[in-house]
C-alpha cells in the first residue's frame, strides 16, 4: 500500500495503520470544517480492479482529536490498551494530514471516498484522527492483512510488548508485567501455526530457539526477549521494565528487531545486546526488585527496622515511667550512669528488663560499648520529662474527652503547702458518665502564690482557659473546705464564681463538717480535755527509742501471733485519727502499763521516772478508762461515717441522709436512760479493768459538801451524791450535746440545699399500694448492687455489709433502700433516658454535685509522697505530670503507649526520625 505524495509523516501513518491502535488526545482543538482533506488509496502494487479502495468516513462525532507535532520529526502517538475494550465501535483509526484544500467526495457505487491533493510539506500542521467503522466493504489484501492480524492477535496475547511500548512504566504496570511476564509465544499459539516471514531471498521468520541459549552445554533460557505477534519483533523485557534512562533508547526497547538473519550467532545482534553493560545492569535490577533487595528498599527497611528497634526499647521505657509514676517512686539515684550501682530505680529497672528483653539489651550494650557519648539513648532526665508529658498528656485528654461529654460538672478545689513551702492548687471535676458511673478526676496541679479569694479565682480561670472548659454554662456544683479565702461571701472564690454563674451551687464539705464537730466533742468538758491531754503526752513520752523498744517487746509477750502497733498521735485535720488513736491504746493497754512501769523503776532520771508514775496512775483510774469507751462509743457512730463520706460513688441526697441517721443514733444514746447508761457503759468499763488487772474498778466517791438551807427557802438543796451519776450529767451528757449542736449548726446549709432536692427523694419513687407506680420496673431493679459495683471503680472502697449494719434502722424495709445513684444508673444502662428526659437530667445533676472534698485532700496525701524532702527541688511540670498519673491509676484510663510514642517522636526532629516509620 502506498500513499500519493507520500512522505516520512505518511509512512508514520502508514505504521498506525498496521498496528491498528487507538490514539491519545494530545494538545486538542476541533478541525477546521472548511478545511479540504481528500486522500486516495490505491494498489499500485496489486492492483484488483473488482476491489474498492478504503473509505475514510468523515463526521463529526467520529473525529476523535487533532495533534499539533513537532514540524522537524514525524508525529508521535501514545497507544492506549484501555480503550480497545472499552470502546469496541472505535477500532480502526486513520492519522490523515489535514490541508487547506477542499474536500471533493466522489461517489462510486453509492459510495464516498475521499482523495488527497498533496502540497508542500510547509502545510503540514495537524493531523486529523478519524474513525473507521468494521462494517466497511473494503478488501483490501494488504492492508487488511496488517489490520485483521492486530485485532485477532493482540487479544490473545495481553502482554504483547507493543501494547505498553510507548506506556510509562508505573510501580502498577510494573507489577503487572512481571506478573504476566515476556510475550514467548510458540508457532502453534499464532493464529496461522507458524511465524511471518519477511521479504528476503530467501524469506526469513522468527524462531522459538532464540528463546534459548547453550551455557557449558546445558540450555539456559532467555527471560528477556519477548516476541510482539501483532509487530512480528522481538525487543528487550528487561531493559524497558528495568533499564537505565540510556538503557531505554536501545533499539531492542523503542523500535524492536526484526532481523531474523543477523540474530543468532557470537556477533549477532542478540548476543551483543545481551553481552552489553546497560542489559547486565537492566538485568541486575530486576533481579534485586523481585528478591526486594532493591536499594531503596534496602534504605527502606533498614531505616524501619532501625525505627522498630527504637520504639520497642520506649515503649519498655514509657511502661518502666508509667510504674514507677503510679508507685509515687523517684526516678533518679544520686549518680545516672548504667554501670553505676548508685544510680537511681530507673535504670535499676531498665537493667532489670534488659535481662529478659534482647532488643532493650543490644541498645545498653551499644552505649556501653560507644566510646563517643551518643545523642539519643532515651535514657536522661530531658527524654524521662517528655516520656512523662506525653503519657501524662494522654490521661488528660481521656478525661477532658470524658468531662466534655458528660455535659455538666462540678468543682473540688482545694491548697496545701508542700515540703518545699510552696502553695500547691489541686484542680478536680466530678463528673457522670453516661455509662451511669460517678468519676471524681484530677485536672492539674499547679503553684499559686496568691492564696486570696481573688488569687484563687484568676488562677481558676487560667485552667479552665487552657482546657477549653466552659465553666460559665457546664459548672453546676462547687465544694470546698472551711477556708475563708474559698467559702467566703464576699471575696470568696465561691463567691466569685457564683457572680458569673447563678448555678455553682456551693456546699461546703461534708467530711470537714463531721471532722470539725468530732473535734468539738473532744473538747466539751475539762474531764475530756484532759484525758486527750493525757494521751497526747503519753504518745509523746513513748516515742523516744528505748521506750518504744521496750513497748514492742511487751506486745510480742503478750499479743502472740499479732501484728505490732504503734501509737499515734492526734490531729485536728486528720480524720478519724482519734478513733485510731484510741483503738490502739485500747488494744495494747497491758503492754503500755507494763511499759510505764518498767520505766518507773528502771529509770534513772527523776523527771522521767515522775512522768512514768503519773501516766501509770492516769492509766489506772476508772475515769480514764469510762472516758476512753465513752469516747470509743461515739466514735463507733462518727468514724463509719466519715468513712463512707470520702467514697467518690456517694450521692448528696444519700450523704445527707447518713447524716441524719448518725445524728439520729448520737440523739439516741443521748435519750437513753440513766439505768440503760450503767448497764451498758459502766458494766463494759469495769469488764475491761479486771481484764487488765487495773486497780480501780468503779469512780471514786467524793464527799459532797451541803449548803445550809436559809430561813424561808422551800426548796432543799439538791446535790448529786452518787459519782456515777455525777459523771452521766457532766461528762457523757454534755460531750453528747455539744456534738449534737454542732451537727445542727455546720449541716445546716447542706440541709437547705436538700429540701430543694425534696422532690426527687428515692422515696417518692417507692411503690404505692393504692394505684400501680410507673417505676415498679425501675424501682426493682436499680438495687444496691449498683452501688456497690460503683464502689469497686473507686480505690477508697467500704465495706457495704458493715454500713449497712451501722446504719440500720427499724424499718423492714431498709434492705431494699433505693439511692439516687441507682436510679441514675438504672436509667442509663437500661436506655430509659429518652422515655424520662427530665428525670435523667435531675438525678445526673444530683450525682454531679460533690458532697465533700474528699478527692483533693487525697491528692495532697499523694502530693507528700512525691514531693519528699529528697525530691524538695523537683520541677512544677513534672510534679504536675506525676500527680496526675498517680491519682488515676484506675484501670478506666487506658493509657495508648503507641499513641505517647507517636507524641514523644514529635517533640524534636531527632526524635522524629528514630521513631517514625518511613
Amino acid at each position: 500500500m502506498k500513499f500519493k505524495g507520500a512522505n516520512k509523516s505518511l509512512d508514520t501513518l502508514n505504521f498506525f495503520i498496521k498496528t491498528n491502535k487507538p490514539c491519545t488526545s494530545v494538545c486538542l482543538k476541533e478541525p477546521d470544517p472548511d478545511s479540504c482533506m481528500e486522500v486516495e488509496y490505491s494498489n499500485v502494487d496489486n492492483q484488483d480492479p473488482g476491489k474498492p479502495n478504503l473509505p475514510a468516513i468523515l463526521s463529526s462525532d467520529k473525529t476523535m482529536s487533532l495533534l499539533k507535532p513537532d514540524p522537524k520529526s514525524c508525529m508521535e502517538l501514545e497507544c492506549l490498551v484501555d480503550n480497545m475494550e472499552e470502546e469496541p465501535e472505535r477500532k480502526n483509526l486513520l492519522v490523515l494530514p489535514s490541508f487547506e484544500k477542499e474536500l471533493n467526495a466522489s461517489s462510486c457505487d453509492g459510495t464516498k471516498y475521499l482523495n488527497t491533493y498533496v502540497g508542500d510539506k510547509e502545510k503540514l500542521n495537524e493531523f486529523t484522527v478519524l474513525c473507521v467503522p468494521d462494517k466497511t466493504d473494503v478488501e483490501s489484501p494488504d492492508i487488511y492483512e496488517s489490520v485483521n492480524n492486530l485485532q485477532s492477535v493482540s487479544p490473545m496475547f495481553k502482554n504483547d510488548p507493543v501494547l505498553f511500548m510507548n506506556k510509562s512504566i508505573t510501580p502498577g504496570l510494573k507489577l503487572i508485567q512481571l506478573e504476566m511476564g515476556p510475550c514467548q509465544p510458540v508457532a502453534t499459539d499464532l493464529p496461522n501455526g507458524k511465524f511471518p516471514k519477511d521479504e528476503s531471498n530467501p524469506p526469513r521468520s522468527f524462531s522459538t530457539s532464540y528463546y534459548t541459549k547453550l551455557v557449558n552445554g546445558k540450555s539456559e533460557h532467555r527471560s528477556w526477549i519477548t516476541y510482539s505477534p501483532s509487530m512480528n519483533r522481538i525487543y528487550c523485557w528487561t531493559c524497558k521494565l528495568f533499564g537505565s534512562i540510556r538503557a531505554q533508547k536501545n533499539s531492542f526497547v523503542t523500535t524492536g528487531c526484526n532481523s531474523w538473519g543477523h540474530l543468532g550467532g557470537l556477533y549477532g545482534r542478540i548476543h551483543l545486546h545481551e553481552t552489553c553493560k546497560d542489559h547486565l545492569e537492566a538485568e541486575l535490577n530486576k533481579i534485586m526488585y523481585i528478591n526486594n533487595n532493591r536499594v531503596d528498599i534496602q534504605l527502606m527497611n533498614s531505616n524501619n527496622k532501625h525505627v522498630a528497634m527504637n520504639r520497642a526499647v520506649v515503649h519498655v521505657l514509657m511502661d518502666i515511667v508509667l510504674c514507677l509514676s503510679k508507685h509515687n517512686d523517684a526516678f533518679r539515684g544520686h549518680t545516672e550512669c548504667l554501670t553505676n550501682g548508685t544510680s537511681g530505680k530507673f535504670l535499676d529497672w531498665v537493667n532489670v528488663f534488659a535481662k529478659h528483653h534482647t532488643i532493650l539489651a543490644t541498645h545498653l550494650e551499644n552505649i556501653k560499648s560507644s566510646t563517643k557519648k551518643q545523642r539519643l539513648t532515651f535514657l536522661s532526665k530531658s527524654s524521662q520529662n517528655s516520656m512523662l508529658n506525653c503519657i501524662d498528656e494522654s490521661i488528660r485528654e481521656t478525661i477532658l474527652k470524658e468531662v466534655k461529654a458528660a455535659g455538666m460538672y462540678s468543682l473540688i478545689l482545694d491548697s496545701t503547702t508542700d515540703v518545699s513551702k510552696l502553695d500547691q492548687f489541686a484542680f478536680v471535676l466530678r463528673y457522670c458518665t453516661n455509662d451511669g458511673l460517678i468519676k471524681e478526676r484530677l485536672i492539674c496541679v499547679d503553684e499559686t502564690v496568691d492564696s486570696t479569694g481573688n488569687g484563687m479565682y484568676e488562677l481558676f480561670c487560667k485552667v479552665c482557659d487552657k482546657y477549653n472548659l466552659n465553666w460559665r454554662h457546664d459548672l453546676i456544683g462547687q465544694a470546698y473546705d472551711g477556708a475563708s479565702n474559698m467559702q467566703g461571701a464576699v471575696k470568696g472564690l465561691r463567691s466569685l464564681i457564683q457572680n458569673e454563674n447563678k448555678s455553682a451551687l456551693h456546699v461546703w464539705c461534708s467530711a470537714h463538717c463531721l471532722n470539725l464537730a468530732v473535734v468539738d466533742c473532744c473538747e466539751a468538758t475539762e474531764c475530756a480535755q484532759d484525758f486527750f491531754g493525757a494521751i497526747s503526752s503519753l504518745v509523746t513520752f513513748l516515742g523516744a527509742r528505748k521506750r518504744t523498744a521496750t513497748y514492742v517487746e511487751f506486745q510480742k509477750q503478750l499479743y502472740k501471733n499479732q501484728r505490732i502497733r504503734r501509737l499515734k498521735s492526734f490531729s485536728a485535720t486528720r480524720w478519724t485519727y482519734h478513733d485510731r488513736s484510741l483503738e490502739v491504746i485500747q488494744i495494747t493497754y497491758k503492754s503500755i502499763i507494763l511499759t510505764l512501769k518498767k520505766i518507773s523503776l528502771e529509770e534513772t532520771d527523776k523527771k522521767n521516772r515522775h512522768l512514768a508514775n503519773s501516766f501509770l496512775k492516769q492509766l489506772n483510774s476508772f475515769k480514764f478508762v469510762l472516758t476512753m469507751h465513752m469516747m470509743r462509743n461515739i466514735f463507733s457512730i462518727t468514724t463509719p461515717l466519715s468513712n463512707y463520706l470520702q467514697n467518690p460513688a456517694i450521692d448528696f441526697i444519700q450523704a445527707i441522709h447518713l447524716i441524719k441517721v448518725t445524728r439520729q443514733q448520737i440523739q439516741d444514746l443521748r435519750a437513753m436512760k440513766t439505768e440503760s447508761v450503767y448497764e451498758n457503759l459502766f458494766t463494759e468499763t469495769k469488764l475491761f479493768c479486771e481484764a487488765q488487772d487495773l486497780e480501780e474498778h468503779d469512780l471514786a466517791e467524793v464527799r459532797t459538801s451541803r449548803k445550809k438551807k436559809m430561813s424561808g427557802e422551800i426548796s432543799s438543796d439538791e446535790r448529786i451524791t452518787s459519782a456515777n451519776y455525777r459523771y452521766v450529767c457532766e461528762v457523757y451528757r454534755c460531750s453528747l450535746d455539744v456534738i449534737l449542736s454542732k451537727l445542727d449548726d455546720r449541716f445546716s446549709g447542706s440541709e437547705n440545699i436538700f429540701k430543694e432536692f425534696s422532690l426527687l427523694l428515692p422515696e417518692r419513687l417507692e411503690l404505692n399500694k393504692v394505684s400501680p407506680n410507673k417505676f415498679d420496673y425501675l424501682v426493682n431493679c436499680a438495687t444496691t448492687n449498683d452501688i456497690k459495683m460503683q464502689c469497686k471503680h473507686s480505690k477508697h472502697t467500704i465495706n457495704t455489709n458493715d454500713l449497712s449494719d451501722q446504719y440500720d434502722t427499724d424499718s423492714d424495709d431498709s434492705e431494699e433502700t433505693i439511692h439516687v445513684t441507682a436510679i441514675y444508673s438504672a436509667l442509663c444502662k437500661m436506655g430509659m433516658v429518652s422515655a424520662f428526659p427530665n428525670l435523667f437530667m435531675a438525678y445526673k445533676g444530683i450525682c454531679t454535685l460533690p458532697p465533700t472534698s474528699a478527692t483533693a485532700e487525697r491528692c495532697f496525701s499523694k502530693l507528700k509522697l512525691i514531693k519528699t524532702k529528697l525530691r524538695s527541688t523537683i520541677g512544677e511540670k513534672r510534679l504536675d505530670n506525676l500527680m496526675l498519673i498517680s491519682c488515676n491509676p484506675d484501670r478506666s484510663i487506658e493509657v495508648s503507649i503507641e499513641d505517647a510514642i507517636n507524641k514523644f517522636a514529635s517533640t524534636s526532629s531527632v526524635l522524629q526520625k528514630a521513631l517514625m516509620y518511613c
